[in-house]
C-alpha cells in the first residue's frame, strides 16, 4: 500500500507502507530481524490497516489512505489480538511482545513525519 503525497501541501499525513516497513525493519531488535523477513514485517503492518478498516476507519480505494476524523481512539488490545491471530493464521508466529516491538518501531516512522501529536495520538 502506498499512501504517498509528493507535494504534501495539504498538511495531511500519507502512510507509505513500504517506507514504514523500511523504518520498522531498521529499528526492530536483531532477534526480530533474524526471526522475520522483510515481507513478514510488511504483512504485519498490512494487518494493522486491515484491522483499522474492519472497525470503520475507511480506506479510499483509489488513493489507499484512511478517511476519518482524527485523532482516533483505537482499542489497542483488540487490534493487537487481531494482528497476532491473523499473523499466526498466515504462518507468521508472532507474539504480543514482538508485535509491541514492531509497533514501537512503527511509531518512529510516524514521528519522522510529524504524524503523532501529544501523547502519541495519530493526527491528520
Amino acid at each position: 500500500m502506498n499512501l504517498e503525497n509528493d507535494d504534501n501541501s495539504d498538511n495531511k499525513f500519507y502512510y507509505d507502507t513500504d517506507e514504514a516497513t523500511e523504518v520498522v525493519w531498521k529499528n526492530i531488535p536483531q532477534n526480530l530481524r533474524d526471526k522475520f523477513d522483510y515481507d513478514d514485517i510488511n504483512f504485519i503492518l498490512e494487518l494493522e490497516f486491515n484491522y483499522l478498516d474492519s472497525i470503520g476507519i475507511m480506506v479510499d480505494e483509489d488513493e489507499d489512505y484512511p478517511i476519518c476524523d482524527y485523532p482516533v481512539d483505537i482499542n489497542q488490545d483488540e487490534m493487537e489480538k487481531y494482528i497476532v491471530t491473523n499473523a499466526i493464521k498466515n504462518d507468521i508466529l508472532l507474539t504480543y511482545d514482538e508485535l509491541g516491538d514492531i509497533l514501537d518501531a512503527e511509531n518512529i516512522y510516524y514521528k519522522m513525519h510529524g504524524a503523532l501529536g501529544e501523547m502519541d495520538k495519530y493526527l491528520n
